[in-house]
């Protein structure tokens, strides 16, 4: 059996170095030649897969509430980039879809993480996950009991058992 070695992944892309789950944050996170990015991803108001970490958006932009309150084309238009340095102005957050499309340019070599936060995101996270699969590697974590049981039977395993 070969030894594997340890994945160094840049948590939310390089949060020292530039915003926070935005672009900037994980294409410097891969410009650092780290194997992948873990993040966090939340339903919106509107259904849409956000990655954020916050329940409320105060920290990481210039909005204000709970993330799962607003509609994606609210999110939308938020900067997620000015609050971290000038330079970063227009950041903004992300879809799931624009994640799994940035991981899958990097290709199956770079790894991603994703934290599903509640059962909703995953059934959405599975039919992205199962389209980008074949030119990335994608894992799902969860901590909340309903979240592993819906991504278990939404088919994420790795092998059935």
């Amino acid at each position: 059996m070969a030894a594997s070695v340890p994945w160094i992944l840049g948590a939310r892309g390089a949060p020292l170095e530039a915003p926070e789950n935005t672009r900037a944050g994980f294409a410097t996170a891969l410009a650092l030649g780290l194997d992948g990015i873990a993040t966090d991803l939340r339903s919106c108001g509107s259904g849409e897969i956000v990655v954020t970490a916050d329940l409320e958006l105060e920290r990481t932009t210039d909005g204000h509430g709970l993330v799962a309150e607003k509609p994606w084309t609210e999110l939308a238009g938020l900067d997620a980039g000015a609050a971290f340095h000038a330079r970063f102005r227009g950041e903004r957050l992300l879809l799931a879809e624009e994640l799994l499309a940035l991981s899958a340019l990097h290709g199956p070599a770079s790894s991603l993480v994703a934290r599903a936060h509640g059962p909703e995101v995953v059934a959405r996270f599975a039919d992205l996950a199962r389209e980008i699969a074949p030119r990335a590697s994608v894992r799902l974590a969860a901590t909340e009991r309903e979240t592993v049981l819906a991504a278990r039977d939404a088919g994420l395993r790795k092998s059935p058992r």
